[in-house]
């Protein structure tokens, strides 16, 4: 199911399952796949980047930001993915409970155009199991457009239980992305010129429940980047929002955290 995607949620929220490569989905994005002079990937492997993290609560418009642990994460060598060439990055977080995370994050780039092999997925809501349904590369940030469409798809026959029955469900999911800004951020005392963009997420999975009927659960939420010339992501943020109910699968509203994270320190290989 794609109602959550990314990393960001195992973090802040739960875990997010694995995701199976027979459903990994492709987008129209507006790139060629022939990487040309690149400014956000050129790290190498060995690179290593230094995080702060936080939780954020309350609105989306006006989050509240908690100290939540460190991570680092370490540029490994380059890999195929999706039929394209990806720099590869592992991040390890703890929280400020200990509570480890570990995750695999992939770029592409090619005239400019920057692409993230999204995480399609969920974790547990409500008395609905984690889902899982593919990957797909999409749009994160693009040198000549302001907006764009970064994932328009609908997949069937997506396998999942609920209170140990097996279920099949239709999952769409909607990501516009935007061009925010161009600042420059300070990181460790260097001045690193920016691009800052948006995710408009839009999800929902549509299934027959025995003895329920059917049940259509529905989200939105945001998320934004900051990527740095000649280095990569200086920030990142997953807005908090709210979870609608969907009784008795979701009981009532939940309020679900955001996840901040802000680069530090960065030791690039040469």
């Amino acid at each position: 199911m794609k109602l959550f995607a990314l990393a960001a949620l195992a973090a802040a929220v739960v875990g997010l399952g694995a995701c199976s490569s027979d459903t990994d989905t492709d987008t129209d994005n507006p790139t060629d796949p022939t990487p040309t002079n690149p400014e956000f990937t050129v790290a190498k492997s060995g690179s290593t980047f230094q995080y702060d993290q936080f939780v954020l609560t309350g609105t989306a418009a006006s989050p509240t930001a908690a100290p939540n642990g460190s991570g680092v994460a370490t540029v490994g060598a380059n890999a195929i993915v999706g039929e394209r060439t990806a720099q590869v990055i592992f991040d390890a977080f703890l929280s400020a409970a200990n509570e480890p995370s570990l995750d695999t994050n992939q770029y592409h780039e090619a005239g400019g155009v920057l692409s993230k092999w999204y995480r399609i997925g969920s974790p547990a809501l409500g008395n609905l199991p984690a889902i899982v349904a593919g990957k797909a590369w999409v749009v994160a940030s693009h040198p000549t457009l302001s907006s764009w469409t970064a994932l328009d798809t609908t997949i069937s026959n997506v396998s999942f239980t609920y209170s140990g029955v097996p279920l099949t469900g239709t999952v769409k999911m909607k990501i516009m992305g935007n061009k925010v800004g161009t600042p420059d951020v300070t990181v460790d005392g260097k001045t690193i010129s920016t691009v800052h963009t948006r995710f408009n997420v839009e999800a929902s999975i549509q299934s027959e429940v025995p003895f329920i009927g059917p049940i259509s659960i529905s989200l939105a939420f945001s998320e934004e980047h900051w990527f740095g010339k000649n280095v990569g992501l200086v920030r990142y943020e997953r807005l908090p929002f709210v979870l609608p109910a969907t009784p008795p699968i979701i009981p009532a509203p939940q309020d679900i955290p955001g996840r901040r994270i802000v680069l530090k320190a960065y030791v690039l290989a040469p």
